[in-house]
């Protein structure tokens, strides 16, 4: 039986913000103390350990939720854990969350190498992604993934999104070795795109409501 010690137990939004605003190699062991509620929270945009090995370390929100996060603007290379390197996001819940994705932004990460996100919840999604603006952004992962699993995730989308959103992996990667298994999108609107924005092959594909 594998034993985890906790580095650290995260209860606020201030808290969050202090471990994962780092432009630096974030490792560790990561657990949520209970839920986190982010209405009129002050919190940065998150670029977590864009340079760098990024996020190596485990994050499990023990079936607790985030409520009410959203990125603060629209803009580029956005993402809770900018790099996930050989980590583990799992058993964490979203309800009312707005991604204003472009440029390679995610709710997740930027970028995913040989890394697990899973056991997921996302409740009312708010997804807006500005292909006019660029071309990449996906709620797990923005831009580029290569070697990752992302399993038993679901997804209800909000209503005020447009139609190039519903993207859950952006351009890029080698999206024939990632592993995908009971991820489930509802609410989503006949012209939106599970896959990424750019067309190119791989990801998830189209699914209607």
């Amino acid at each position: 039986v594998k034993l985890h010690v906790a580095d650290e137990i995260i209860e606020t939004a201030a808290e969050m913000d202090a471990v994962l605003y780092k432009d630096a190699e974030i490792s560790g062991y990561y657990v949520l103390g209970n839920d986190i509620d982010y209405t009129g929270a002050t919190y940065t945009d998150y670029t977590a350990g864009n340079s760098g090995n990024g996020f190596t370390g485990i994050f499990d929100g023990r079936g607790f939720t985030i409520r009410n996060y959203a990125q603060p603007n629209a803009g580029a290379n956005y993402a809770l854990f900018g790099k996930l390197n050989g980590a583990t996001v799992k058993n964490v819940n979203f309800e009312n969350v707005t991604v204003n994705a472009w440029w390679n932004s995610s709710l997740f990460a930027i970028y995913t190498f040989s890394s697990t996100i899973e056991n997921i919840t996302m409740r009312n999604v708010a997804f807006t992604v500005d292909a006019t603006e660029g071309p990449n952004g996906g709620l797990l992962c923005g831009y580029y993934t290569d070697n990752s699993v992302f399993r038993n995730i679901d997804i209800y989308m909000g209503t005020t999104y447009n139609g190039f959103v519903g993207a859950l992996l952006g351009e890029g990667g080698n999206t024939t070795a990632e592993t995908f298994d009971d991820i489930n999108v509802y609410n989503v609107k006949q012209d939106c795109l599970l896959i990424d924005l750019a067309s190119n092959p791989g990801g998830i594909d189209k699914k209607a409501a």
